[in-house]
C-alpha cells in the first residue's frame, strides 16, 4: 500500500509557521522583562538571602507557566492560517464531498474487562459500527462473548499486552485496504463527528489523507462533573488549543488520534509497547522519522476527568513517569524532532527536557516557598510572630505569584477556551494557582519512581497504570537491552 506524498511544508489549511529565531527571541525577551519586574517587586526591602530565594521561586513558578503560555500564544498568533489540520490539506471542498471521496478507514480500540462498562461507548460508536474493530486485551470476564453476541468485530487478544501491543496485533488482523486508522479509548465520547460540520470525522480524515501527514490529534475536552474536573477542563483547553496547536507539524499526539496506517505500523514495530506515555513515544518515533503530526481542533472528543484527589494523583504520577521514561528512551528521536526549527527545539529540548524535567526540584521549592509566603501573610494578619526565621518568606511573594496566575488564567479563558464554555469555567480562575502548583508533588513522585526503578528496582508509589511485577520485568528488560 503506498501513501500519497503531500506538498512541501508551508501554506495550506491549518499551517502554523515555525517562527524565526528573532521572533522567538523577542517573545522570550519580553517575558524576561516581566519576570525581572516581578523579582524586583517581590524582593524589595528584604534581606539578601530572601532576595535570592525570591529570585529562585519567581523563576521556578513564573517561567514554567506564564512565560511558556505567552510564547505559545505568540507562535499561534503569528501563524500563517487560522484553520486546523495538517499543512497540505485540500481546498474548499464541502464536508459532503469529502465524505463521498474519503478512502477506507477503520476505528480501532483495545478493551479490557469491559463487560459492564462498554455499553455507553458502543452506543456512541453505533454510527460507525461497520468500521469499528475491537481487540480484547486479555480480559478475564465475559467481554469477548458479550461483544460477539452484540455483533461487533472482536479479535481475542489471548493475553494482556497493554494498549500499544494490542493495537499492533489488531492492525495485523485488519484487511489491507484500510488506509487510515482512528485509534480510540473506550472512555471517550465523540462530539460532532456525524453530520456535515467541519468537525465531521470523514471530513477530517479526508484532509489528512490528502495532506501526506502521518496523523492528527484532536481536541480532547474534559466533561465537567465536579471541582477537580473543572480545573482539568481549563487545563486541557490551555494545553491543546494553544499549547499543541502552536507546534504546527511537529505536534505531540494523544491516546485518541487519527493516523495513516503505514507510518503507524512502522512506528509500532519500534515501540517499546509500554503503556506509560505510549502516545508521546509514538509521536517521537514518527517525528524522528521525518513524519508530520498536527493538531486538528475541528475533531473533538470528550473524556472523563479524575474526580478524586487520589485518582488525579495516581494519573499524574503515571504521566510524569511516562514523560521521563520516553524522553530518556527516545532521546535520539527527541534530538531529531528538535532539529526541525527553533520552536521545535524550544518544545522538545527546552520545555520537555529543561523546564519539565531538570527544573522540577526548583518547581517543588517554588511551591513550598509560595506556601510559606501565604503562611507568613496569615501569621501577620493574626499578629503571630512565632514562625522560625527560615520560614519567613515575605507575603509579597504570594501576592505577586497569585496575581500572575490570575492573569494567566484570565488570558487562557479568553484565548484558549471556546466562547460557549467560558462562563462555566470562570469559577476555576481564582483558584487555579493552587491546582497548578499542587501538581508539582505527583510529578516529582513520578520522576522518583523512574529513578528508583532503575536503581533499586522498586517504585515509591504504585499508580494504577501497571502492576508491580510486569513493570519490574519491563524495566529489567530495558536495562539489559541498553547494556547489550
Amino acid at each position: 500500500m503506498s501513501r500519497r506524498p503531500g506538498p512541501t511544508r508551508g501554506g495550506g489549511c491549518g499551517t502554523v509557521k515555525q517562527p524565526t529565531t528573532s521572533h522567538l527571541g523577542t517573545a522570550l525577551a519580553l517575558a524576561a522583562l516581566a519576570v525581572g519586574w516581578t523579582i524586583i517587586t517581590a524582593s524589595a526591602g528584604v534581606s539578601a538571602l530572601v532576595k535570592g530565594t525570591t529570585y529562585l521561586l519567581a523563576l521556578g513558578i513564573i517561567s514554567l507557566d506564564l512565560i511558556d503560555y505567552l510564547v505559545r500564544l505568540y507562535v499561534v498568533r503569528i501563524g500563517a492560517a487560522a484553520g486546523d489540520g495538517p499543512s497540505g490539506a485540500t481546498g474548499p471542498l464541502t464536508p459532503v464531498q469529502k465524505r463521498l471521496h474519503v478512502r477506507p478507514f477503520a476505528l480501532v480500540v483495545s478493551v479490557y474487562n469491559g463487560e459492564r462498562s462498554l455499553q455507553p461507548f458502543l452506543r456512541e460508536m453505533e454510527p460507525y459500527r461497520d468500521r469499528l474493530w475491537i481487540i480484547d486485551d486479555g480480559s478475564t470476564d465475559s467481554t469477548v462473548p458479550m461483544l460477539q453476541r452484540s455483533g461487533y468485530r472482536c479479535v481475542p487478544g489471548g493475553r494482556n499486552r497493554k494498549k500499544p501491543g494490542a493495537i499492533r496485533r489488531l492492525l495485523a488482523a485488519l484487511p489491507p485496504d484500510f488506509e487510515t486508522i482512528v485509534v480510540l479509548d473506550p472512555d471517550i465520547r465523540p462530539i460532532g463527528w456525524t453530520g456535515n460540520g467541519e468537525g465531521a470525522l470523514e471530513s477530517v480524515i479526508f484532509d489528512l489523507q490528502r495532506s501526506g501527514a502521518a496523523g492528527v490529534t484532536p481536541l480532547i475536552s474534559v466533561g465537567q462533573s465536579g471541582v477537580l474536573t473543572t480545573f482539568q477542563r481549563l487545563e486541557y483547553f490551555m494545553a491543546l488549543e494553544v499549547g499543541r496547536r502552536s507546534l504546527g507539524d511537529a505536534a505531540v499526539s494523544s491516546g485518541i488520534a487519527v493516523y495513516q496506517r503505514e507510518p503507524l505500523e512502522r512506528a509500532l514495530e519500534q515501540h517499546s509497547l509500554s503503556v506509560y506515555a505510549e502516545d508521546l513515544e509514538l509521536s517521537l518515533l514518527l517525528l524522528g522519522a521525518g513524519e508530520r503530526l498536527s493538531y486538528d481542533g475541528r475533531l473533538e472528543v470528550e473524556t472523563d476527568g479524575e474526580e478524586t484527589l487520589a485518582g488525579l494523583f495516581s494519573q499524574r504520577v503515571g504521566w510524569a513517569y511516562g514523560l521521563i521514561r520516553a524522553y530518556a528512551l527516545r532521546f535520539s528521536e527527541v534530538c531529531k524532532a528538535a532539529s526541525r526549527g527553533p520552536y521545535a527545539a524550544y518544545q522538545f529540548l527546552g520545555y520537555f527536557g529543561l523546564v519539565s524535567i531538570l527544573l522540577q526540584p526548583l518547581r517543588l521549592a517554588a511551591t513550598v516557598g509560595v506556601g510559606l509566603s501565604l503562611l507568613n501573610g496569615v501569621a501577620q494578619l493574626v499578629s503571630y510572630d512565632g514562625l522560625p526565621e527560615l520560614m519567613r518568606v515575605p507575603p509579597s511573594l504570594f501576592v505577586v505569584i497569585y496575581v500572575h496566575y490570575l492573569l494567566l488564567t484570565i488570558l487562557v479563558l479568553t484565548t484558549a477556551v471556546p466562547r460557549g464554555s467560558r462562563l462555566e469555567l470562570v469559577g476555576a480562575v481564582p483558584l487555579y494557582m493552587f491546582y497548578a502548583l499542587g501538581l508539582a508533588i505527583p510529578t516529582a513522585v513520578g520522576y522518583l519512581n523512574w529513578l528508583c526503578l532503575r536503581t533499586i528496582g522498586v517504585r515509591l508509589f504504585k499508580d494504577h497504570y501497571q502492576d508491580e511485577g510486569s513493570l519490574r520485568s519491563e524495566v529489567r528488560g530495558a536495562l539489559i537491552e541498553e547494556e547489550g
